[in-house]
């Protein structure tokens, strides 16, 4: 158990290498090919740290606009669905998401609704 919180702060901020032990543990077969900031190490770990620090500041600027996109986007939806149930709210929230994300519309639901199984299949295995 760590008890000296500094110390280990200190010993992970030490290297940008922590191997993928994590991933060989815990990771699906599936996960191996994707990249994320957690799973890699060294110098790609410090160019898609600093991407994403970039990326954090760039939409840090934009997060007053989420009321008012969020808003549109689901008097848009409501318009267009017959119920409102947990695969309703998963699609509004992505495109949402997306939208604020690439600043233009680009999640349709009817034409994306892998995305949507996939979230569904991954709560209902919860």
């Amino acid at each position: 158990m760590v008890t000296d919180i500094p110390l280990a702060r200190q010993v992970l901020c030490a290297s940008n290498t922590k191997g993928p032990i994590i991933e060989r543990l815990f990771a699906a077969d599936a996960w191996a090919l994707v990249l994320w900031l957690e799973s890699v190490d060294g110098e790609q770990w410090q160019c898609m740290r600093a991407n994403f620090d970039l990326f954090h500041r760039s939409m840090a600027s934009r997060v007053q606009q989420l009321p008012a996109l969020i808003t549109r986007n689901v008097r848009t939806h409501l318009k267009a669905i017959t119920r409102l149930d947990a695969s309703a709210i998963v699609a509004l929230i992505v495109s949402a998401f997306m939208e604020w994300s690439f600043e233009k519309p680009v999640f349709d639901p009817t034409q994306h609704a892998f995305v949507l199984e996939a979230i569904a299949t991954k709560d209902s295995d919860n």
